[in-house]
């Protein structure tokens, strides 16, 4: 019995000290971004430096791009460009009693295509970054150049860096070919969860302890 009580506790430690699979049901949880495929019809809520705008289509060499879903979505191809960015802040201060705990996970994503043109794909980069009270930065992570295209979604969970208090969420469409950006982004979304508490280590090994004088309690009967 103490053989597998001591293996059974050091297979939990060691699920714990690394990122757990979120268990949460982000179904249920609402989409904190504002205008997230532009379905008011512009960019209202976003911060737009270059030609991204909102459509309901958009032609380009190999057809034409309709919405994911929807009657709008995000296009980068208003108007010849190198690179164009758009970026919202989102307030989470809201949430900073679990994100001060350490338990508050987020399930960022959002749907993208990208041109084809002459062999060359132009590409779109998506980013996010946690800043504190203060607006000084956390941490940030993206995606690196992305090309599709089909529709295709990009879904990113983790866990919310302690101290955060808003979070910056931006794309950038990258020329690659001719003169427009072909780059295209629809439906994204950002959510913050609590994670489930889970017993810490050393009180599993108090839990398990306990158990084995119940076993040895009873062995004595």
């Amino acid at each position: 019995m103490k053989k597998v009580f001591f293996t059974f506790a050091i297979m939990l430690f060691v699920s714990m000290s690394g990122q757990v699979a979120s268990a949460i049901d982000w179904s249920l949880l609402p989409n904190l971004v504002q205008n997230p495929g532009g379905e008011s019809g512009d960019t209202s809520s976003w911060s737009v430096t270059g030609p991204w705008y909102a459509t309901s289509s958009q032609a380009q060499s190999t057809g034409t791009v309709n919405p994911h879903s929807g009657q709008y979505f995000f296009s980068s191809a208003n108007s010849p460009s190198a690179s164009a960015v758009m970026t919202q802040d989102v307030d989470i201060s809201s949430f900073a009693s679990i994100v001060d705990a350490g338990i508050a996970q987020f399930d960022v994503g959002f749907w993208y295509q990208t041109e084809l043109f002459q062999s060359v794909y132009d590409t779109v980069v998506g980013k996010i970054s946690f800043y504190d009270g203060t607006n000084s930065l956390l941490d940030s992570s993206e995606t690196g150049e992305l090309f599709s295209t089909v529709w295709t979604l990009e879904d990113y969970i983790d866990y919310v860096p302690v101290g955060t208090r808003s979070i910056e969420l931006s794309f950038t469409g990258i020329l690659h070919g001719g003169s427009y950006i072909n780059a295209f982004v629809d439906d994204s979304y950002l959510k913050i969860g609590s994670d489930p508490i889970v017993p810490e280590p050393a009180t599993l090994l108090l839990l398990g302890s306990g158990l084995l004088g119940l076993v040895g309690i009873r062995k004595k009967r």
